[in-house]
């Protein structure tokens, strides 16, 4: 799991995919890399979700807490529904 779609948090979510990780990414706006090419961040996205990252665009993350057992997420967007091992 990252929070954020900025060039850190897209080359972590690389590294953990490569390594054979699931990879969740909940990204506050609506495309990865804001100061980038837009083209080239729509292909990046796509790129990335063929390669198994999935991609949770408009999440607003406000907190992880742990409840029994996995960690959830709280916020608005799609973190609000999803928690992990």
């Amino acid at each position: 799991m990252g929070v954020g779609g900025g060039d850190v948090g897209v080359g972590r979510a690389g590294v953990l995919q490569a390594l054979g990780s699931r990879v969740d990414m909940f990204v506050r706006g609506q495309r990865l890399l804001q100061s980038f090419d837009e083209e080239l961040a729509t292909q990046l996205a796509q790129d990335m979700h063929h390669h198994g990252t999935r991609i949770h665009f408009g999440s607003n993350v406000a907190g992880l807490h742990r409840e029994d057992g996995r960690l959830r997420l709280s916020g608005s967007g799609d973190c609000e529904e999803e928690s992990f091992d």
